[in-house]
């Protein structure tokens, strides 16, 4: 018994601290909640729900609706719910926050916590939409929390156990007036509201005032939304449609460049006002056209889903086959993501299956290192002279770099890498932000001298191009064939690229040396020249041409250098 107990005290505070994670979305394929519904419902009326929707997928998740949105949730009835199954205008409220990707929401007054629950739920559903990852979103609420106005003693006020702060402890409660509250936000630097919900204090002049206050912080495509705008409904006696009329005659609508709807009809009236302000307009997302066609990869060129007299067929619409691997779109539609092949392996993207080797890598499975000679002899010489193998510290300048400049894909040849890699454009990684990223154990000479590697590379269409150890990868029989080599390598290989970093022996006779004194001020064809932007020694205490750097690297007479166009 003092087992279960326990048990039940861990799983309480787990559930109080990870609300987020522990939420359904609203939304939801029809499982086994409906079923459910439908076996506890009379038979009379399961036949009737079952005859017009018979195996239909449901929107909404009634599982969620019941355990969170609904439950303890007094006065939801004045918006329209059932404290059962139906939402009533919630999904009024969820649908501006969602369709209007609001970040930042304020709900001013909320007795039983209906409202601001749906403006959270959405927020999270956003966040699980992946549309924006690194967008914060924020909810605050902010109740008197004043037990003589009657109506003013929210239950979860003081109750941290409720089911309102347990299941959405992810909101900023405030127990203070708006009054009050309004000087502290006004205060945050930046703060912005995109939704604001007006339900205190229901008096003409302090809903009034809160419009007055908090209107000043609304975003320039905002939401305002009042509650109890009812003129005609029963026990209706609130100053709020007073306050309506005051905004609509008093010149606040052009002042805020509003357009209001006002519904006071519906249940106990809901009025929306939204701000548009100037050119700001929210666009639909940037990964339209690439969730398209990879949502439509399996029918694409069928020309029975075609819309009939406007287009043979769907990749007609985006023009898919130009723009992406038709073969990864098909293998991301199936499984919905691809992870990363095993070591020394690449995907073939004409099978999209792991049975290529990575470029440098050989043998049965692509396990062996096709300079494996040449590593054993760098790393020997390494720990003949007790230096240790600085891979993961080079990585670390490489990110570094990539960070401050932003580059968002990287190609690395390297024929000394102890760990190949390779990502496909479409993977995402966790490399500092990088969309994808490569390690190729191979040399320089390998790649550029190979079109079928160049054109499987697909060098061009990356940010930044790595060079690394680049005395252990080139060698030519005289300057003339170097000069020819870095005019190929600058006018017809890398055109298309915008950076490039280069590590290898300081000196101005190494093979990086003669390099950079090539590159710099040359011409890459295309009116572009290349300059040195930045230059790390790698050496205790070392200090690079334009940057001094302190590293933990003892790799003396070594650098990094980024080279940039302009």
């Amino acid at each position: 018994m003092c087992l279960y107990v326990a048990f039940l005290l861990v799983l309480l505070s787990y559930v109080a601290t990870s609300s987020v994670r522990l939420t359904r979305q609203l939304f939801t394929a029809r499982g086994g909640d409906e079923a459910e519904i439908l076996a506890a419902t009379d038979p009379a009326t399961a036949a009737r729900i079952d005859q017009q929707a018979p195996g239909v997928k449901g929107l909404l998740n009634f599982d969620a609706i019941r355990q969170s949105l609904l439950k303890e949730a007094p006065w939801a009835e004045s918006h329209g719910a059932d404290h059962n199954l139906y939402l009533g205008a919630g999904l009024l409220y969820y649908a501006y926050a969602y369709a209007f990707r609001c970040r930042t929401i304020v709900v001013l007054g909320s007795g039983g916590g209906f409202v601001p629950r749906l403006l959270k739920q959405a927020q999270r559903d956003l966040v699980a939409s992946r549309l924006s990852p690194s967008v914060k979103f924020r909810l605050v609420l902010i109740d008197a929390n004043f037990p003589e106005a009657g109506w003013g003693s929210p239950m979860y006020a003081q109750n941290v156990e409720s089911e309102m702060r347990r299941q959405f402890s992810d909101i900023e409660y405030m127990f203070m007036t708006t009054d009050d509250a309004f000087e502290v936000l006004r205060q945050r630097d930046g703060f912005e509201i995109d939704y604001l919900h007006i339900d205190a204090d229901h008096s003409h002049e302090q809903s009034f005032k809160d419009f007055r206050n908090y209107g000043q912080l609304v975003s320039p495509t905002g939401i305002i939304s009042f509650h109890d705008t009812c003129r005609r409904a029963k026990h209706c006696h609130t100053g709020v449609p007073q306050t309506i009329d005051h905004i609509r005659q008093n010149g606040y609508m052009q002042k805020y460049s509003l357009q209001i709807l006002d519904m006071e009809f519906l249940y106990r009236g809901i009025a929306f006002l939204v701000r548009h302000e100037g050119d700001a307009v929210i666009e639909a997302p940037k990964e339209r056209r690439y969730h398209f066609c990879r949502n439509n990869a399996a029918k694409l060129f069928d020309s029975l889903n075609a819309r009939v007299g406007s287009l043979s067929n769907l990749n007609d619409y985006y023009k898919c086959n130009e723009r992406y691997n038709t073969t990864e779109l098909l293998l991301l539609s199936q499984r919905g993501s691809a992870g990363e092949c095993p070591h020394g392996l690449r995907r073939d993207s004409s099978k999209a299956t792991c049975s290529k080797c990575i470029p440098g890598m050989k043998g049965e499975n692509c396990q062996q290192y096709k300079y494996e000679q040449l590593r054993q002899q760098w790393l020997t010489e390494r720990q003949k002279n007790n230096v240790d193998p600085p891979e993961h510290a080079y990585r670390e300048y490489v990110e570094r770099f990539t960070d401050s400049n932003h580059i968002q894909s990287i190609t690395t040849i390297d024929p000394l890498v102890p760990e190949p890699k390779w990502t496909d454009p479409w993977q995402r990684t966790t490399t500092q932000g990088a969309l994808f990223v490569r390690w190729l154990p191979c040399r320089l000479s390998d790649i550029m001298s190979n079109e079928k590697q160049v054109a499987l590379l697909n060098i061009n269409a990356v940010d930044a191009f790595v060079c690394w150890n680049c005395d252990q990868r080139v060698s030519f029989a005289n300057g003339e064939a170097l000069d020819g080599f870095v005019d190929v390598l600058l006018k017809q290989k890398l055109i298309g690229v915008s950076t490039l970093i280069l590590e290898g022996a300081s000196s101005s006779s190494s093979t990086l040396g003669i390099l950079l004194e090539r590159l710099l001020g040359s011409d890459d064809g295309a009116g572009n020249e290349w300059y040195e932007e930045m230059s790390i020694a790698l050496s205790a205490g070392g200090r690079g041409k334009k940057a001094a750097v302190t590293t933990d690297i003892d790799d003396p007479g070594r650098q990094i250098v980024l080279l940039r166009k302009k």
